[in-house]
């Protein structure tokens, strides 16, 4: 079931997560905004009809005038202006905490409905007290996402701008903020949009030809459809293109350091990331875990995963520890692969490099210091093809040289400014490529002669799956499953 959505309107569905959430938009949510932990401050959000009226059965402002406190009339909040004042608990009357608190009427909110946001004090216990307050108000816990979906459900973002609200919280380099926030300025959505206007003309003009066709004169073939489909193929070929950038800049680079032991794995990672996250010994088989640590190199996140040293081994442990080594290899993004100055033809270097032979792969040949000449070097022939650097993890020779090898393998000459529209998430990039192929087909049937009758279906279907990137067109199990990995209280 797709389900078309228009500014204002609600989606009733049968999915578990939705079927608590979006019935009318009737029912008031309420979660806490901040994360769990100490801080100064902590936040509890409510949106929805009677987020007002819990609140003023809570609240008591600090400071009222002597007929004011006399009054019966309740205290009206003034929207965007932060109140000082107590929570109460209304059942004994006991002082909770001392709080600001904001008003935010529909539809000037991040939902478009009544929003109050109560700032107190930070720690679990008095948050958490709040909360339950607000819920025996009236209000229900609210689901992941739900304030964000509520603000995409009211038309205030559309679906690209939802999802770099999650992209944003997870950012873990400038560059992946830069490229949500621009996202969620609505770079991706008015470049979808202004595509989808062209081939919505294009697809009007195509059903005008066929419904009066006696009445107007053709203009078929490449000498008017063809040029005005390539105008509309060849922008969308651009942003497929930017896929990789995109996501490497939002996600960042899987490293995955691999040899066999006793290499200077473990020592490598410490160097990469400038700390003693591993444990290093001189003894084989020490890492027996995955370890994995995250640096930002040149604004883009890497995250290097140290594995156990692959070998044949009779003890069942480290061979479950190989058999992960194996997985985090298989699901990198570029492999380091070490190997020993001092033995570097050794026949377990070649279990290594057979698991990663399809990875990216750059030769990390370490312990040049045990060596009189590293230039004399013999890098198996096996090995030759990839690029290599000489290192000594000890002391961080070379290691500058390992940095290089890897923005050169992974970026290249690809772009890394996040100041582009670039489409970071594959749900985006599979709808574009479904509409190119939609498109490409259309084109391929104009110059056979096909009818613009089928022309036109794959015209309107290509419409309808870029609407799916915005959301105007959007499966009710899609929206579950790109809410669900929000946090509860965004």
């Amino acid at each position: 079931m797709v389900l078309t959505i228009p500014g204002n309107s609600f989606i009733k569905t049968d999915s578990s997560c939705s079927r608590a959430i979006i019935e009318s938009g009737e029912d008031t949510i309420a979660a806490i905004g901040t994360a769990v932990g100490r801080a100064g401050i902590g936040i509890i959000r409510i949106s929805g009809k009677n987020s007002s009226g819990i609140t003023r059965r809570l609240f008591q402002p600090a400071k009222l005038k002597g007929h004011e406190k006399r009054s019966l009339q309740p205290f009206v909040f003034i929207p965007h202006h932060l109140h000082h004042g107590y929570i109460n608990d209304p059942g004994n009357n006991s002082l909770i905490d001392e709080v600001l608190l904001a008003f935010m009427p529909a539809p000037h909110s991040y939902t478009r409905e009544d929003v109050v946001e109560i700032q107190s004090h930070g720690g679990a216990a008095v948050l958490n007290r709040l909360l339950a307050l607000v819920l025996q108000g009236g209000a229900r816990l609210a689901e992941p996402g739900e304030f964000t979906r509520r603000a995409f459900i009211n038309g205030r973002i559309d679906l690209t701008q939802a999802e770099a609200v999650a992209d944003i919280i997870n950012a873990n380099s400038e560059s992946a903020l830069r490229l949500a926030a621009e996202q969620l300025g609505g770079s991706l959505k008015r470049r979808i949009e202004g595509i989808l206007s062209a081939l919505t003309d294009l697809a009007a003009e195509m059903e005008a030809l066929i419904e009066f066709a006696d009445e107007i004169e053709p203009a078929t073939g490449d000498e008017h459809f063809g040029p005005a489909l390539l105008d509309i193929i060849c922008p969308l070929e651009e942003l497929v293109g930017t896929y990789d950038s995109g996501r490497m800049l939002r996600d960042g680079l899987r490293i995955t350091i691999a040899g066999r032991p006793n290499v200077g794995k473990s020592s490598l990672l410490n160097r990469l990331i400038g700390d003693d996250k591993a444990i290093v010994t001189p003894f084989p088989g020490t890492t027996r875990d995955p370890v994995e640590a995250g640096a930002v190199y040149n604004g883009i996140a890497m995250l290097f995963s140290d594995t156990a040293g692959i070998r044949v081994s009779a003890d069942p442990v480290e061979a479950i520890g190989i058999c992960k080594s194996k997985e985090t290899i298989s699901r990198a993004d570029l492999v380091l692969f070490l190997i020993d100055a001092a033995e570097p033809e050794s026949d377990g270097d070649i279990d290594v490099f057979e698991c990663g032979r399809d990875i990216p792969m750059v030769l990390v040949v370490n312990k040049i210091d045990l060596v009189d000449n590293a230039r004399n070097i013999k890098i198996p022939d096996r090995f030759r093809h990839l690029p290599a650097v000489f290192v000594c993890a000890l002391d961080g020779t070379g290691i500058d040289a390992v940095k290089a090898q890897i923005f050169k393998l992974c970026i290249g000459d690809k772009p890394i400014c996040a100041k582009e529209v670039a489409v970071p998430d594959i749900r985006h990039k599979l709808c574009l490529e479904a509409a190119l192929n939609d498109l490409r087909h259309a084109l391929t049937g104009l110059k056979a002669g096909v009818s613009e009758d089928l022309i036109h279906l794959d015209l309107q279907h290509a419409g309808r799956t870029l609407r799916e990137i915005t959301g105007e067109c959007t499966a009710p199990d899609l929206l579950d499953r790109i809410f669900e990995r929000f946090c509860i209280g965004k």
